[in-house]
């Protein structure tokens, strides 16, 4: 996630991706990217085009949202149900007794949103 009104924080998110891939020893890693703050148009320092070109990049979802307006707040929570959907039935995660998800002891694959 980061504030559409801060580059910084939208430079930041390729840094703190690079950081997950090293971590968890990947390539890739199933992600949403979600520019917050959306409603602060008149404040808009990352455009949305930079934020989707990043996505396209990353090939991950990309989601404008605001959390003070609740906007698009349950469509990111949403997609990245799915992506753990996906990962379950693509045989990356167990789902566990108390109906939390759990990877399996050989797979390094989750979910983030950023």
């Amino acid at each position: 996630m980061y504030s559409i009104t801060s580059r910084e924080s939208f430079s930041a998110v390729r840094e703190f991706r690079d950081r997950i891939l090293q971590v968890k020893d990947e390539e890739s890693y199933p992600f949403v990217l979600v520019a917050n703050k959306c409603d602060l148009v008149k404040d808009r320092e990352v455009s949305r085009e930079e934020g989707e070109k990043l996505a396209r990049e990353f090939e991950v979802p990309f989601i404008e949202a605001s959390a003070k307006a609740r906007i698009n707040i349950d469509e990111a929570y949403a997609e990245c149900i799915r992506l753990v959907r996906k990962a379950i039935e693509a045989g990356l995660y167990s789902e566990g007794t108390e109906n939390v998800f759990v990877p399996p002891r050989r797979s390094k694959k989750t979910c983030f949103i950023l």
